[in-house]
């Protein structure tokens, strides 16, 4: 692959997990501490994995001479918008947060599965893997939730 279009793939991989920390940003302050510990660990300890994961691209991009924007992307700042708008109508329950997170990490396994598609320089795409791996196993985690919520 170019280097131009393996830097729009770290780019937008970057872009997904400044998203993705947001959101659960976002979603932790929605969250009742006293019936929603279960989300609120789970979504704590993803913000940390999303910074460990940007910082691990941050590096890796670094040695290929690239200095990563880190934005966020339009998309996700809608779906934010979206959270907002559906907690007008129906509230902030555990339900519509963990909806929402849920949505979200689909997204977020998407961009991933399509980058591992990508023809990246070798040692990236191991990195890049491996996250779409941690990624999916969060999603799976919080499909639980959603199920349980239900």
């Amino acid at each position: 692959m170019e280097p131009t279009k393996t830097f729009d793939v770290l780019d937008e991989l970057m872009q997904t997990l400044e998203d993705g920390m947001e959101g659960f940003e976002a979603a932790l302050e929605k969250l009742d501490p006293a019936t929603s510990q279960a989300e609120i660990t789970l979504f704590g300890s993803l913000i940390q994995q999303r910074k460990d994961f940007r910082h691990e691209l941050r590096t890796l991009s670094a040695t290929m001479d690239h200095e990563v924007k880190e934005s966020g992307t339009v998309a996700a700042k809608l779906h934010r918008s979206w959270m907002g708008l559906k907690d007008l109508v129906s509230g902030s329950d555990a339900g519509g947060v963990v909806d929402a997170a849920e949505q979200g990490e689909a997204h977020a396994l998407k961009v991933f599965t399509e980058a591992c598609a990508q023809d990246l320089p070798a040692e990236l795409k191991v990195v890049v893997d491996h996250q779409r791996s941690a990624i999916a196993a969060s999603h799976a985690h919080i499909e639980q939730l959603k199920k349980q919520a239900a």
